[in-house]
């Protein structure tokens, strides 16, 4: 197989995704904009401005939907591959246990955290303006709590993890090796989250969770990893808002220095999850596949 074949082969799955994304927005817009005009097009700018601050209001939704529609294709190849090549999933080749999962979810909420602050303060000390991660922002503040909570913190992980673990990751690493199937694989998933900001995040996240599925081989791993992220990244927001309006002014000095304690917890949590996940030993005998370690 050549060197493009293999490219295809390994990344279409995502590319596809982004593309039926876009297409499902596109088809929503349309509904959307026929109803509002009702078949009068006089004043078809004003409209398409309308139409348009609709679609970025509630890309949430749309999202949410793509991927439902989305998962049953990506599920079908992924299980197509295990066939193919004949592996567990952590099943039998690489046991996951209950400690695995505890210590992993927890990496996921405190690495999440100590990473949302990392970025903001980057963003903020080079006062870097990223007009697509705002506009997403909204669309996430207008939605409910519950809608956040389904798309964000439940539907997306699984959707992501097939696709970027179980289909993008794996078969890249069957082709050009394992560090190489890691970056690739975590670079696809900043970027086609298209904006700046959420593209250092998913990319440093991306690393992170690659090299779980290495070590563990289990998808559900990295999707009880991705929920409990995307979850604390939901709720954070919420807790502080409620926090914050309880305070008075004379207790904004406890609350920073209750924040920064927090902040240092995150970090030693961060830190002794990867050491953890590091110290995992992976049988390069039963993984399939060149490997350049």
């Amino acid at each position: 197989m050549g060197l493009l074949k293999k490219l295809w082969s390994s990344l279409y799955p995502a590319l596809l995704y982004g593309t039926v994304h876009a297409f499902l927005l596109l088809i929503l817009m349309s509904v959307y904009f026929y109803s509002v005009t009702d078949g009068n097009y006089g004043d078809y700018l004003e409209t398409l401005y309308v139409v348009t601050n609709a679609a970025l209001k509630n890309t949430i939704l749309f999202s949410g939907i793509a991927a439902v529609i989305y998962l049953p294709l990506m599920a079908g190849l992924y299980i197509s591959d295990r066939l193919r090549w004949n592996f567990n999933d952590g099943i039998i080749v690489r046991k996951t246990t209950i400690t695995d999962y505890i210590i992993i979810i927890l990496l996921g909420i405190a690495l999440a955290f100590t990473l949302n602050i990392a970025v903001s303060y980057f963003i903020n000390e080079f006062d870097i303006k990223d007009k697509n991660f705002d506009e997403l922002k909204d669309s996430i503040d207008n939605a409910s709590l519950g809608l956040q909570l389904l798309v964000v913190a439940i539907i997306a992980p699984v959707v992501e993890e097939v696709i970027y673990r179980g289909l993008v990751y794996r078969r890249l690493r069957h082709y050009f090796g394992n560090i190489s199937a890691i970056i690739a694989s975590s670079i696809l998933f900043g970027v086609l989250h298209g904006n700046l900001v959420q593209g250092i995040y998913a990319s440093i996240s991306g690393i992170v969770l690659a090299y779980i599925y290495y070590k563990k081989e289990n998808i559900f791993l990295c999707i009880a990893y991705h929920m409990a992220a995307n979850t604390s990244v939901v709720l954070l927001p919420q807790l502080v808002l409620m926090s914050g309006q309880e305070l008075q002014t004379e207790d904004i000095g406890a609350a920073s220095i209750g924040f920064v304690i927090y902040v240092l917890i995150s970090v030693v949590m961060s830190i002794a999850g990867l050491v953890y996940l590091i110290r995992i030993k992976v049988d390069k005998d039963v993984v399939f596949g060149r490997e350049m370690i």
